[in-house]
């Protein structure tokens, strides 16, 4: 507007100058027609009131848009000066939070982040890390579901957290397995937080975490709490056990040694002393359980197995 302005104004005083040239150039016409002396001489002329005052008009617009033109030419230097200092301010913000976006995204080697479909699961961006987790290129990795990625025993659990998210959930966290490049897994920590656009189909971002040394930590701090009740229970059932079972197969060694081989209670107690013998062996196995290994039972039931908890 300012540009019109000027551009304006210039014109309308070139205008004005041409206008006082035509008048000047009357004036000298006329009186040069007028004078009495030779046209090589000095003239005088008078002029008329009229042409005095337009002229006077004409000189007074010249100035006044003189004067415009000065005013609007340093309104527009302020202008244009401060508007250079706002965008080299805007400029230095963007430079600052796209060094912070981009030290946050790229900078950690272990953090992986990816952008994802919530209608779908489709994955529309991720950062280095992401791809270093995973060890798939990225045209090979943005475009496929992010169950794609995940171990196949957990697959299904990270469809249902999936389908939370859709429901309205604002933001989740779980912990899966995850398939290396290399044939290892590794157990990774998803951070879920869901992004809402008014114009855009509705996503989430994942910020992945290596927590596989945490969660051998955490396994082997279970192993160490079974142990530690495994051994104290059968501690306790080896010690409370034994001594009635030492007692019961002292009483049949001597029902054995007074009664006759021929008598057919002979073979029922030496059964009995058998399976007595059995049993302080599987006492003996109790007592010396070193380790946490279970096996399958009726049902779903799992238990303690002995032989190979005690080898």
């Amino acid at each position: 507007m300012i540009f019109i302005l000027v551009i304006a104004g210039s014109a309308f005083l070139i205008y004005q100058t041409f206008m006082l040239r035509e008048q000047l150039t009357l004036l000298y016409s006329t009186a040069a027609a007028n004078a009495t002396i030779s046209p090589h001489q000095p003239f005088r002329t008078t002029l008329t009131p009229d042409t005095a005052s337009a002229l006077q008009q004409i000189l007074w617009t010249s100035a006044a848009l003189i004067i415009l033109l000065f005013s609007l030419s340093a309104i527009l230097f302020w202008y244009a000066t401060r508007r250079r200092a706002q965008l080299a301010r805007a400029a230095a913000i963007m430079k600052k939070s796209h060094d912070r976006y981009r030290f946050l995204t790229e900078g950690p080697p272990t953090i992986g982040i990816i952008r994802f479909s919530l209608v779908d699961g489709r994955v529309m961006d991720c950062n280095r890390a992401a791809l270093n987790i995973t060890g798939v290129p990225r045209a090979d990795f943005v475009g496929r579901p992010v169950t794609d990625f995940i171990d196949s025993r957990d697959s299904d659990y990270v469809k249902r957290e999936l389908q939370e998210l859709r429901a309205g959930r604002p933001n989740h966290y779980f912990t899966v397995r995850m398939p290396e490049f290399h044939g290892g897994t590794r157990v990774m920590a998803w951070h879920i937080s869901v992004l809402k656009f008014l114009d855009e189909e509705p996503q989430a971002v994942a910020i992945l975490t290596d927590v596989s040394r945490e969660h051998e930590l955490q396994l082997e701090r279970i192993e160490k709490e079974r142990l530690a009740g495994v051994l104290e229970m059968a501690g306790a059932a080896a010690h409370e056990l034994n001594q009635p079972m030492q007692v019961v197969s002292g009483k049949l060694w001597m029902l054995l040694q007074k009664t006759d081989t021929a008598d057919p209670a002979y073979r029922t107690l030496k059964t009995l002393h058998a399976e007595i013998e059995r049993m302080t062996a599987i006492s003996r196995k109790i007592a010396s359980i070193s380790s946490y290994e279970v096996k399958d039972y009726v049902g779903k039931t799992r238990i303690i197995d002995i032989d190979r908890a005690s080898g």
